[in-house]
Order: C-alpha cells, then structure tokens, then sequence
C-alpha cells in the first residue's frame, strides 16, 4: 500500500493529465483540481481528521458506491444539479483503481457542463501551453478566434503595459525597507510626517501642524484624521522588468495612504468619502528619492494597520474592459461586436491571471499597478467626465487582511497630465464590492 502521501500525488497526477485540468492549489499534497469554466473534480484535505479526496457524483449513485465501500461519506454540501460531493478516505481502504474511475468520472461530468466559451478556452489554453508564454500573441489568437480581425490594429493600440501585484504571506519585521508591500507600516523618510486627512474650512485653510493632533482634538472622525497606508512600490524592482509604462518614475518609492483604507476591526463596509466627486486631500501619493534614508513609521491611533505582505511585480499586458476607458478612443465596435469582444477579454484574463496568479478566474480581481481598470459592478461616471487615468488598484487580499465588501476593491485614478509629468495628483478613488 502506497502512504498517504505517494497516494494523493498519485491520484493528483492522473486528474491533472486530462485536457484542460488546472491545480489551483499551493500545496502539493491538497490539490485542487479543476476544470476551467466547470468546477472541481478532485479536491483533497483533511476533513475530521483524515486525509480525503473529495469527488462530486450523481446523487443517484450515492447508495451503489457507499454499498460498495461503506467508508465513503457524503459532505454535507448542497446537492447542485443533481450532484453531491462525496469523501473518500485516502488510507488504503479503497484501491487506488477505483479512486482513479471516481475522477474519471467527475472529471466528465465537470466536462459536461463545459460550454461553447469553455470548451474553447481549453483548447487554446491546450495550443499554448506548447509554446512559450506570449500575451501579445494571445492577444492576437483570441482575436481571430473572436472574429475581430478587422479591428486588430486598434485592439494594439489599447494595449497598455501594467504591472500585476502578487502578494505572498509574510512577516513585516522581516521584510526589508523599501521593498514593494501591500499593507503593513510606511517606510519614509524621518522628517516625512504621516498625511493627514482635513474636512472643514477653517482647516483646509488654517496652517497644518507639523505634528498629529491629540485624540481630544478630534471632535469628529472627518475632522482630522491619519490616512491609512495601502501600499508601497519600489520603482527600481518595476524598472528592472523593462516594462514601458511612460509615467511612472524609474527610481524611488511610490507610498500611497488614503481615506478609503478607514476601516473598523471586522467590519467589511468602508468609511465612504464625505465628498465622493471632489475628494481633495482624501488619497496621497508620495514619491520618495532612491537615495533617501527610511524609516518605519509607526501607525498612528484610530487608523486600522493591515497586514503587510511582500508584492512582487508581474509585467502583464492590459485591455480595456470597458471601452469608455479609453484615452484616447481607439476601439470603435457595433454592438455585435462589443459582445465578441467581451467574450475575448474574458478569455484573455483567464488565460492572464493563471499563467501569473495560479488560478482561472474571469471575475477575480487582483492589485496592479497601470494598464486599465477592472471593478465589480460599472466603471465610474466621474473618471468619464474628469478625464483621469487608472493609477492602482487594490483588491480583496487574505495575505493582508483586505476585505473591502463582498470581496470588491478600491481604484485609484490619477490626473492623466499630472501622471505624464511623473507627479501623483488630484487622485481619485473608487470602491466597488460584488
């Protein structure tokens, strides 16, 4: 009898040499197989204190394998479209034969549900995976395959470079100063003072003090009161990539702190801002020299401190979501082909966010910096009337403790001529839940 361990990998191995089959897990020994656009077929943990694999069956099939093998269990998740998942202990109770025809079979009815768009998705995912990683040819792939030929020169000239953000779990008193994070506690110069957020007259114009006011001070929270600190970027690890976004500085670090970080202790719903349209004062961007000596700042009272989490950058490619974005327009489609469209940019994000982040996921939104925006629910009225550019997008991340809503996320846009100019002003900041 194979351990437990040499029987997972086994068992792993023969679900994921089936067309199409993607393990989204990061541990070896818990796989999670899936099928891109259909769902698991084999996932295996430990449940009430034994090693498991975990199969969905026809809930007609349940009494015929459970006669056969009483160990089998089944979860007590809701039954969908006929299927149940069952628990299979993997301790040598049953063969290893009749665990590979379990995922024969979930595998096939995971194929089943599969549907135009899917099966597509597979076989181009399939072609590629036979030649090295290109997004640029993908992108071009898709179109063909989308029937957008004709538009393909304008479908280039919306491309912009970006940088995808991938945040791995980390200790903050490890990390070194000025390395790319998100969350945790600034690193800035000592002279550099914490950006505080003014909401009355007399305060915009009255002098700023040098040093935070006392907590008595703050009659109310809009009052005066800390930003909070989303992340920081290092400048130089982005330039090493030989990425081509023409606004950002080559060197130094980018600290952003901003009013749409307020939140309380387990509480997912954000503190929104006082004036959505203006905003002025309620997102600071500071651009430190290389350099300049830094310190960690201690985060001040009243303000929630995530958890800081190393963020390496990822160069990506980046399409317009929703072509009112674009600046300048360049993307001019009927309404036939706005769908065709549609339908390749989802391909493409899939294909994007599993060769860079492990798993595919057409709605998942991930943090990144440049290119264009992807938001939960409309992009934003005001960002059409004003002009400005995506800047940074911060998501929904368990590595740093940010839940903004129903797994949403806050963009951040910036002045578009301030931007060419390499300055970080009149930011203004969105969030957007599912």
């Amino acid at each position: 009898m194979a351990y437990p361990k040499q029987l997972i990998r086994k068992l792993a191995s023969h679900a994921l040499a089936k067309k199409g089959a993607r393990d989204e897990s990061t541990d070896r020994d818990e796989p999670d197989v899936k099928l891109p656009g259909a769902g698991t077929f084999l996932w295996v943990f430990n449940w009430e204190g034994q090693n498991c694999a975990h199969f969905p069956v026809p809930v007609t099939d349940l009494q015929r394998l459970r006669e056969r093998y009483p160990v089998i269990r089944q979860k007590d998740w809701p039954e969908r479209n006929g299927l149940v998942f069952v628990a299979v202990p993997l301790d040598g109770s049953v063969p290893i034969e009749f665990l590979e025809s379990l995922t024969d079979q979930a595998y096939t009815l995971m194929w089943n549900k599969l549907d135009e768009s899917g099966l597509r998705l597979i076989d181009l995912t399939s072609e590629l995976k036979q030649q090295p990683y290109d997004e640029l040819r993908i992108i071009d792939r898709l179109i063909d395959i989308h029937d957008l030929a004709r538009h393909r020169e304008a479908v280039h000239a919306a491309i912009r470079p970006a940088i995808l953000l991938r945040t791995k779990e980390s200790s903050e008193p490890e990390l070194s100063l000025g390395i790319t994070k998100i969350g945790g506690r600034p690193d800035l110069p000592p002279e550099v003072k914490w950006p505080i957020y003014y909401d009355h007259p007399k305060l915009l114009t009255a002098p700023r003090p040098a040093t935070l006011p006392e907590e008595s001070a703050w009659p109310l929270p809009w009052i005066c009161k800390p930003l909070a600190f989303l992340a920081q970027i290092n400048l130089a690890e982005v330039a090493k990539l030989g990425t081509l976004i023409n606004w950002l500085p080559r060197e130094g670090l980018l600290s952003i702190f901003s009013g749409w970080g307020w939140v309380e202790e387990g509480d997912p719903d954000l503190m929104l801002a006082p004036d959505y349209v203006e905003q002025d004062g309620y997102t600071v961007v500071y651009h430190t020299p290389a350099n300049a000596k830094l310190k960690r700042l201690k985060t001040p009272n009243r303000v929630h401190s995530f958890t800081a989490a190393i963020a390496e950058p990822i160069p990506v490619l980046s399409l317009p979501r929703y072509l009112e974005e674009q600046v300048p327009v360049v993307l001019k489609l009927n309404d036939d082909e706005r769908q065709r469209y549609s339908r390749m940019y989802s391909d493409f994000w899939s294909i994007q966010s599993a060769q860079c982040m492990g798993e595919y996921d057409p709605l998942h939104i991930y943090h990144h910096l440049g290119g264009y925006s992807r938001v939960s629910q409309n992009f934003p009225s005001p960002v059409i009337e004003t002009g400005r550019m995506m800047f940074l997008q911060i998501a929904s991340d368990r590595n740093t403790g940010m839940h903004w809503g129903d797994l949403g996320e806050l963009t951040f846009f910036a002045d578009t001529k301030a931007l060419a100019k390499g300055r970080f002003e009149q930011i203004w900041g969105d969030w957007q839940c599912g």
